[in-house]
C-alpha cells in the first residue's frame, strides 16, 4: 500500500478533484525533497569511506578533532532538520488535498507503545529524537571518539548513548528509541545512511505518486 495512504488510514486515490496540486506546490515539494538529498550528499562526502559501512572520519595529527566534530555535527543537524521540515510539509500538503482523512503530527512521532503506520515512520522515530536533542543544543548522547591510529592519521567515529539520551532534554525520549535495538542506534551515521537510501527515497516516490493521483 502507498505509504501516504497508510498514514491517512484509507485508500483515497490521491488529491480530490476540487483540490488538485498546483505547480507552485509541486515546486515547493521538490525543493524540500532536494534539500534533504543535498544535505545527505554533504554528509556522505564529509565521511571517509562508505558511510553505510564504517563511516569513519580520518583526522591528521595537524587537525583538531573538536573542529572536525563541529562541522560533522553541523552536517548531521542540517540533514535531520531538513528531513523534519520535509515531513511537516508533506503532511500539511496532503491534508490540504484530502476530505476527512488527515496525517496527524503523532503519525510521524508515535507515542510509546503505539504501532507506526509504516516502516518509514518506524525507522524515522530515532532520527526525530536526535533532531529534537540537537535542535536544543543537547549533544550529550553523541560521542565523537577515536577508533585507531595509522601513520599519523586517526580514525574517528560517531556513537550514540541511549542512557544519556533518555536522561537529556527531549520530552518522552523512550518514544523515539522504542523500535530499534541498541546495536542499530549505536552508530548514528550508518543509521542515517540506511534510512536515507532504503526508506526516505522510497517514501518520497510514494509521495509523488499520491500527489499525482496514482498511489
Amino acid at each position: 500500500m502507498n505509504a501516504v495512504e497508510s498514514l491517512l488510514g484509507e485508500e483515497t486515490g490521491g488529491p480530490t478533484e476540487k483540490t488538485p496540486v498546483t505547480k507552485d506546490e509541486s515546486a515547493r515539494f521538490e525543493m524540500s525533497r532536494t534539500i534533504v538529498l543535498e544535505n545527505f550528499a554533504d554528509l556522505k562526502a564529509f565521511v571517509d569511506g562508505e558511510i553505510e559501512n564504517d563511516a569513519w572520519i580520518v583526522i591528521h595529527d595537524s587537525q583538531q578533532p573538536q573542529s572536525i566534530a563541529r562541522t560533522l555535527f553541523q552536517h548531521v543537524h542540517n540533514y535531520l532538520a531538513s528531513l523534519y521540515s520535509f515531513n511537516e510539509q508533506i503532511r500539511e500538503l496532503v491534508n490540504n488535498k484530502t476530505s476527512g482523512a488527515a496525517i496527524e503530527k503523532r503519525d510521524f512521532s508515535p507515542r510509546k507503545g503505539e504501532s507506526p503506520a509504516t516502516d518509514y515512520v518506524e525507522k524515522l522515530a530515532f532520527l526525530r529524537g536526535l533532531r529534537h536533542s540537537m535542535q536544543h543544543g543537547d549533544y550529550r548522547s553523541l560521542d565523537f571518539r577515536p577508533v585507531e591510529t595509522t601513520n599519523g592519521f586517526e580514525f574517528w567515529e560517531v556513537t550514540f548513548n541511549r542512557q544519556k539520551f533518555e536522561g537529556g532534554t527531549v520530552n518522552y525520549p523512550k518514544s523515539f528509541v522504542q523500535y530499534r535495538n541498541a546495536k542499530e542506534m549505536a552508530k548514528p551515521l550508518q543509521y542515517v545512511a540506511d534510512f536515507h537510501q532504503n526508506y526516505f527515497v522510497g517514501f518520497t516516490q510514494d509521495c509523488i505518486d499520491w500527489l499525482n493521483g496514482n498511489p
